[in-house]
């Protein structure tokens, strides 16, 4: 950093720049293994930044996004930092799904509480 400077500024730069560049990782793991990826436990942080899916309502060979409990693709995050140790991490979804019928999951991975 900047000798005799205040080097808050180079260090939000710098995990801005390795959050990026993870999101940038998952992107293309998800661009690899193609659509309708299912919510399976040994590969849903593969793919967590750019798209994150939690259980379904039917066990197919594909799973389709509605049928999943929850489903997010997301834009590049970024973090800011409000002060000294305090930081927002910024996610935004492009395109999502929730599904409310708790019902009809069968995912061990996702317990609903009321």
């Amino acid at each position: 950093m900047c000798l005799g400077e205040n080097s808050a500024p180079h260090a939000v730069h710098y995990v801005n720049a390795q959050l990026s560049a993870l999101w940038e990782n998952s992107v293309e793991c998800t661009r690899h293994a193609g659509k309708n990826l299912k919510p399976l436990e040994r590969v849903r942080y593969d793919f967590a930044l750019a798209e994150y899916h939690v259980g379904c309502k039917q066990r197919s060979k594909f799973t389709l996004k509605q049928d999943m409990m929850f489903s997010a693709v997301f834009d590049k995050p970024r973090v800011e930092f409000v002060c000294n140790h305090e930081a927002v991490l910024y996610l935004k979804i492009k395109e999502g799904h929730f599904n409310r019928d708790f019902a009809k999951t069968d995912s061990s991975a996702f317990v609903p509480t009321r």
